[in-house]
């Protein structure tokens, strides 16, 4: 990564935001999306204090996981940039060891929703128990590992990882969607026996498309808003999801149907060539971007998210949302989502505020 990039690292206390832009901000003025940014502040009051709509309760004590989540940060730090099964499984357990320690009352048991007939193609809702005066705000969560592990349920978890996305949605006073999805032949990156764009991406990015026709036609009566999804998509997750951000054949007839996008250590640049031609050629309606890296992700990704983002610069005469978080590798900015470290929470309040 640029070693002006690389500098940008974000702090507890502090939000560092890179580029405004500027299509999008009608969707985003929504009032369902100027309620969510109160929530999220709401979230941001306190270190642990996990702040809903009205008449949501904290969550646990103040910085009751403070301590879990200082080893957590420690054991991250001690795996660097090294990044295979034994360090994601690492992380796993450093995080599980975190959520732990939260609870989050004032979330409905999560209704699992199976959008297709493959055993993947599945998600689970997450809503608040107090429900909506208005329609709220969706989150769809795309997880991965970079390792060919796409699950909505990270092994080793007990259920705590992914989980925790959902929850936090809904006691943000949103939705809360964590989904499955195909990754295709090999590892989802190109790198199985059968690889290439339709082979490894289409699957999951028809998968999204799915998701989001499901939203569409049947969040109202959940409670949600079908114009305001916003999408957080990590790994491969966000790989895929670049796919169906810049192919207009993959997409819905009307367009893409995503407020606001963040593709967090995605594989791009040498990692996934077919998305820069993707990008070149894509004509169809703009999402507002973030692109998140962390501070210990490997090399090689980092290079490929400064790719992306110098080839959507040139292309857009701006530059999407960036931020380094610092602290964190491939997957743990993800899952420090609703603890008591506000790295990542502070980069997803700083994006909103680039696109309101």
């Amino acid at each position: 990564m640029k070693a002006g990039r690389r500098t940008l690292l974000i702090s507890i206390a502090a939000i560092a935001v890179i580029g405004v832009l500027a299509v999008g901000v009608v969707v985003l003025h929504s009032p369902a999306t100027h309620r969510l940014a109160a929530h999220l502040h709401a979230l941001h009051g306190g270190a642990g204090v996990h702040g809903g709509g009205p008449g949501t309760a904290i969550v646990g004590e103040p910085g009751a996981d403070a301590a879990a989540t200082a080893r957590a940060l420690a054991g991250v730090a001690a795996i660097g940039r090294r990044w295979d099964a034994a360090a994601f499984a690492e992380t796993v357990r450093l995080y599980t060891a975190v959520h732990r320690e939260i609870e989050w009352p004032g979330v409905l048991e999560a209704e699992t929703i199976h959008y297709g007939a493959d055993a993947k193609q599945a998600f689970d809702l997450y809503r608040p128990e107090q429900g909506f005066s208005e329609p709220g705000p969706v989150f769809v969560f795309m997880p991965g590992n970079g390792l060919g592990d796409s699950d909505r349920v990270a092994t080793g978890s007990d259920g705590l990882i992914y989980s925790h996305l959902g929850k936090l949605a809904a006691t943000a006073g949103s939705i809360g969607v964590v989904m499955n999805y195909r990754n295709g032949s090999g590892d989802g990156l190109g790198n199985g026996p059968d690889s290439g764009l339709a082979a490894t991406l289409e699957p999951g990015a028809e998968d999204l498309r799915l998701v989001i026709e499901w939203i569409a036609g049947h969040i109202a009566p959940y409670g949600g808003d079908p114009n305001t999804i916003v999408l957080a998509a990590n790994s491969e997750g966000a790989t895929t999801a670049a796919a169906y951000l810049f192919n207009e054949a993959w997409q819905l007839p009307s367009g893409p149907g995503v407020a606001a996008a963040m593709l967090i250590s995605g594989r791009f640049g040498a990692l996934a060539p077919e998305i820069a031609d993707l990008v070149d050629t894509y004509d169809g309606e703009r999402v507002p971007l973030a692109l998140w890296a962390g501070e210990f992700d490997t090399l090689t990704v980092a290079d490929g998210i400064d790719a992306l983002d110098e080839q959507l610069c040139a292309k857009y005469g701006d530059c999407p949302a960036y931020q380094v978080i610092a602290g964190h590798n491939h997957v743990s900015h993800l899952m420090s989502l609703g603890t008591s470290d506000t790295s990542a929470l502070n980069a997803l309040i700083g994006f909103y505020h680039t696109v309101r």
